[in-house]
């Protein structure tokens, strides 16, 4: 009898150990999953991260000037259409009911820079930006290409890689961000990365917030090409890029071209620019293989660089070179870029039907006002056109009651 009652306490002691081993592993787990997100908000509050970001941008970022105030549409002149709009209209005779902003949804690959790369060895460093780590990499660095090896793995001839060129210290404004944003959402790149220094401000910290893969490359601009100086910090992004896609490939943008649609029609083109005007080549969205020909060929044209010819090497020598070597690359008829730089009343005044576009270019040198993410929903041009489609996936005027 005594026997049996031991065998029984055995039994008992042995059924709930194995139940805390398979329990209580979990609930230790979810504990400390909870401290986590207790310790660290951002992480289990993005969406509240977001809706902050985007009332201390409307408390900082407003404007005095008036210069195109007249073609935001007042609250009480708006009329709600009755039907949505035909996607041919543009005229933007009524408003429609726009989404809200949330951003945060949209998809980005999560990039583990930690197990591609060793920090202590590639010099890799990181920063603590929108409550998130931010990782800085060397230019030509095992770390880079290992980041690319691990998440960039396509079967197009041009990876899906997004470069951006940052070579001043200076703040993130909102047509950065529309051109940021538009990236994400119509590239969907498998790494965004800002070559040079790092960007600023509450603009930058949403993009931070949103993008699972952006990342600053440590890049000097290039002070001399061939033996002679580049006088210009435009000259020096305008060799930085064809470097960075030589080195790479990838998709390269202005940072104020705003892309529309997919790129991935032109993907397996080796080299693709598009003309801004008939006898030039713009280098403001530029779609390029790893060592694509074309590019030793441009720059080997800067061989005559002279700093006092603003655009000469930048967009007339590759139409030049366009004639020499057709064979290497595709042209686009301005869908990249139009309106073009002759042409910015259509961007700044006007409704222009950007609808065969893929990408267009903002200007914003030649734009005095500096639009926010609310008074663009009323904004009756292009330029507000196409912001609303970037962050309301609308063109439409937007309803403000």
């Amino acid at each position: 009898m005594e026997f049996l009652r031991v065998l029984f306490y055995i039994l008992v002691m042995s059924t709930i150990c194995t139940v805390f081993s398979l329990v209580l592993p979990n609930y230790i787990h979810d504990y400390i999953g909870h401290i986590k997100d207790y310790l660290n908000p951002g992480r289990v509050c993005k969406n509240c991260r977001e809706v902050n970001l985007q009332t201390s941008i409307l408390k900082e970022k407003t404007t005095n000037s008036t210069e195109y105030s007249q073609y935001i549409v007042p609250y009480s002149n708006q009329t709600l259409c009755q039907n949505y709009p035909d996607a041919k209209n543009w005229r933007f005779q009524c408003s429609v009911q726009c989404k809200e902003l949330k951003l945060t949804d949209i998809p980005s690959t999560e990039v583990d820079v930690i197990k591609s790369c060793s920090m202590l060895e590639e010099g890799v460093s990181w920063s603590i930006i929108a409550n998130r780590t931010f990782f800085h990499v060397p230019y030509k660095s095992k770390c880079l290409d290992n980041l690319i090896k691990d998440h960039c793995q396509t079967s197009t001839a041009v990876p899906n890689i997004a470069h951006y060129i940052w070579f001043s210290k200076r703040e993130m404004n909102f047509y950065h961000f529309l051109s940021f944003i538009s990236a994400l959402k119509h590239i969907n790149p498998c790494l965004l990365l800002v070559h040079g220094e790092v960007p600023y401000g509450l603009y930058w910290e949403y993009i931070v917030l949103i993008a699972n893969n952006i990342i600053n490359v440590k890049m000097e601009p290039p002070t001399e090409i061939f033996g002679k100086k580049i006088g210009r910090v435009e000259h020096q992004a305008d060799v930085a890029r064809l470097l960075v896609l030589k080195e790479y490939g990838g998709i390269y943008l202005d940072t104020d071209e705003v892309i529309l649609r997919s790129l991935e029609d032109l993907m397996d083109y080796n080299f693709t620019l598009s003309h801004a005007t008939d006898n030039n080549l713009s280098n403001g969205l530029i779609l390029s293989t790893p060592n694509a020909t074309f590019i030793s060929h441009w720059l080997d044209g800067y061989k005559t660089y002279n700093k006092a010819q603003w655009a000469h090497h930048s967009t007339i020598l590759p139409n030049q070179l366009s004639f020499k070597y057709p064979h290497l690359l595709h042209i686009e008829n301005k869908t990249f870029v139009r309106p073009n730089y002759t042409q910015l009343p259509l961007l700044f005044q006007k409704n222009f039907n950007w609808s065969k576009n893929y990408a267009i270019h903002l200007y914003i040198r030649y734009y005095k006002r500096m639009h926010t993410f609310i008074d663009v929903r009323r904004l009756k041009t292009t330029m507000g056109s196409v912001a609303r489609y970037i962050l309301y996936d609308t063109k439409e005027l937007c309803f403000d009651a």
